[in-house]
């Protein structure tokens, strides 16, 4: 490649990145609209069931009575002190 070739070829690559930032700063602000909902719907199938099964694991919950005294972890110092889950951890 001669130098007269590279010489036309940098601004030209200048000229087609600053065209390329500009379209994107006009444009990008769009994208966040087009990705809202599917990130709400994450965060609805995702996040929601996680943070719901955590309530209901430091709470005392029943079908029939619903969310009762708030009980914090003992219920994981009770499994994780039972012998049956101590010997499935060291098999597993």
């Amino acid at each position: 490649m001669s130098s007269a070739s590279v010489r036309h070829t940098v601004p030209r690559l200048a000229i087609l990145e600053k065209r390329v930032a500009m379209h994107l700063n006009r444009y990008s602000k769009y994208g966040f609209f087009f990705v809202l909902p599917s990130f709400i719907y994450f965060l609805l199938v995702f996040f929601y069931p996680l943070l719901l099964a955590f309530w209901n694991s430091v709470h005392n919950v029943t079908i029939l009575h619903g969310v009762g005294e708030f009980v914090g972890f003992a219920k994981y110092r009770t499994v994780f002190s039972s012998s049956g889950f101590q010997s499935s951890a060291v098999i597993t």
